[in-house]
């Protein structure tokens, strides 16, 4: 079975990544975090995804035949929490990708809420 990109990352500390090649993930994550296994995987179906160094890359494999979507959904909503975005308005029937894009543009919008109500509060 083929991985579907992106791959959702998830850390130990909820934070949610988002990668669209394998090349990617070697840019951007650490050989001894693989080792520690420091993250939970998914496709973009939801499929768990295994992470493994081999001849000093990290592979990305499908460990499972059965889709997990209620995992990542979980991975999702963690992530929305982690970053203050009200979960009520996320609609989980609309593309992984698009939740996860929303997630990160309402944070964005919070925060510069808050940049300029504390700013004229002065």
């Amino acid at each position: 079975m083929n991985i579907t990109y992106p791959i959702f990352l998830q850390g130990k500390d909820k934070y949610l990544y988002l990668f669209y090649t394998d090349a990617e993930i070697n840019k951007h994550i650490e050989h001894i975090d693989i080792i520690d296994k420091e993250y939970t995987a998914w496709d973009s179906q939801g499929y768990p995804v295994n992470l493994s160094i081999r001849e000093g890359k990290i592979e990305c494999e499908i460990i499972r035949n059965t889709a997990q979507i209620n995992d990542l959904i979980n991975a999702l909503t963690d992530y929305a929490k982690l970053r203050r975005v009200d979960t009520s308005n996320i609609d989980y029937h609309n593309d992984i990708q698009h939740i996860f894009r929303y997630i990160e543009n309402a944070q964005k919008k919070n925060t510069i809420i808050y940049k300029l109500s504390h700013l004229f509060q002065k």
